[in-house]
């Protein structure tokens, strides 16, 4: 796990876990090219070998070019640990000693044999072999035999080995080897999302059978839950510090009241609540700093819950003139309601300008405005206080649950758009306007606060 943060790792618990157990030496890592299989690799050497003590057998990576394009791994994988198998298939000649063993076993493992050997007593060794099925066509050997060869070869060792595949079939590395694992690259919006499928795991307990990663700047970084219980306890009722994190910044997006006049945050609607309280709340608090005055409107929230949300934040009492709430009545949905509602917004609108003289964010949810005044009545709404909001130069900041009716006609009408999504209880959020990458994020404990940091994938 990365120093200091709660819920990223390097790599998921449950393979440090596995390969702390007896009798667990093989974890076979699957996917297609280009999902990340060899920097997972690397960053299981870097996490359960020793400095110095891993051994990677490149078949199909280059490997003039690995310590350019991740210098950090020299100190783990140092250049004689480091063998390119397609360019030493020569006759195995015969051995003596320990070594008669392995004479029907390809050069390559011969090598092995005699390194590990004299790495075991530095340290923990690990041996990848990258990949298995370029290994397997360079030696024309047969595809179960040599499987089960380097298996039994890494077992009697009683060394760590990941055997890399591009195979997605279910075939004979996922009956020889103890563990199994299955990179993905998915498409979410014009995306990349990446997924770390952990398929078996021999003895391990496994909590988290799916978790998002990102190859960001070239290192592995694998994400914990956002929402476990923990997670929950970990954020509420804790002062929240929102970072952006890299450019360009949804988060930025977000907080940049001065030139966005209308913002709008959809989010699965399922994790509404908890969202507002890690996104948005902390944005409002930042606005009252800058005596902006905020108007709610709820009617699941009074005043005093508001209070009860700044509370961490250490909100001055004096901060509460500039803040009100509003509720939506649940009379009728006939469009007089309607229009009495905006009329109820437009004047607390008005009375808070009078006070400070500046800007005033409007935060709505228009799936809670729907509730009462249906989905007809809500869209009036809308457009009434968008229209007020453009003529008076003010900020209507509102959440809209994926899929909502008349969605399209809101997004249309924003001018920025970021969007909230939950996978495997995992946030991440991603600009639509203006587009950016999808970030995951992240939750940072500290002594007396939460730090949210977001994490780019790539």
């Amino acid at each position: 796990m990365e120093q200091g943060l709660s819920v990223l790792y390097r790599i998921p618990p449950e393979i440090e876990e596995f390969f702390s157990k007896d009798g667990n030496y093989v974890l076979a890592v699957k996917g297609d090219a280009g999902t990340g299989k060899t920097i997972f690799s690397f960053e299981c050497i870097r996490e359960i070998a020793k400095p110095g003590c891993g051994i990677y057998f490149a078949a199909r990576v280059d490997p003039e070019s690995i310590y350019g394009q991740h210098p950090w791994i020299r100190e783990f994988i140092p250049p004689e640990n480091l063998v390119d198998t397609t360019k030493s298939m020569l006759a195995m000649p015969t051995g003596i000693g320990e070594a008669l063993r392995y004479a029907s076993v390809p050069e390559f493992l011969k090598y092995t044999y005699s390194r590990v050997e004299e790495l075991k007593s530095q340290g923990n060794v690990m041996l990848v072999i990258d990949s298995f099925d370029a290994l397997h066509n360079a030696l024309k050997a047969d595809y179960g035999d040599l499987a089960n060869t380097i298996a039994d070869f890494a077992r009697r060792l009683k060394v760590k080995t990941l055997m890399v595949s591009e195979r997605g079939d279910i075939n004979v590395l996922d009956f020889v080897a103890d563990g199994v694992v299955e990179l993905r690259n998915v498409n979410v919006n014009g995306r990349i999302f990446r997924e770390l499928v952990i398929k078996k795991l021999r003895g391990v307990e496994v909590s988290s059978p799916v978790y998002p990663f990102t190859l960001h700047k070239g290192r592995f970084f694998c994400f914990d839950s956002t929402f476990g219980d923990k997670k929950i306890v970990l954020w509420r009722n804790r002062k929240i510090i929102l970072r952006d994190g890299e450019e360009p910044s949804p988060v930025r997006f977000l907080r940049n009241f001065e030139e966005r006049r209308v913002i709008l945050l959809e989010i699965d609607s399922e994790y509404e609540e908890e969202v507002c309280e890690i996104l948005i709340i902390p944005l409002i608090v930042e606005a009252l700093k800058k005596r902006t005055a905020v108007l709610f409107s709820s009617h699941r929230l009074v005043l005093e819950d508001i209070r009860n949300l700044f509370k961490p934040y250490g909100v001055p009492d004096e901060y509460y003139d500039r803040v009100r709430v509003i509720k939506p009545k649940r009379e009728s949905v006939e469009t007089r309601i309607s229009w009495t509602f905006f009329e109820t917004v437009l004047k607390n609108v008005d009375e808070l300008k009078s006070i400070t003289g500046g800007l005033t964010v409007v935060v709505m949810s228009f799936n809670c405005l729907a509730e009462i005044l249906g989905d007809e009545g809500a869209r009036r709404v809308f457009l009434e206080v968008v229209n007020m909001i453009r003529d008076t130069n003010n900020v209507l900041l509102t959440t809209l649950a994926t899929g909502t009716e008349h969605s399209e006609e809101i997004k249309r009408l924003a001018d920025v758009i970021v969007k909230v999504m939950v996978k495997y209880g995992r946030m991440f959020v991603m600009g639509e306007k203006p587009y950016t990458p999808l970030y995951g994020v992240n939750l940072s404990e500290k002594e007396d606060h939460v730090v949210i940091e977001l994490k780019r994938i790539s």
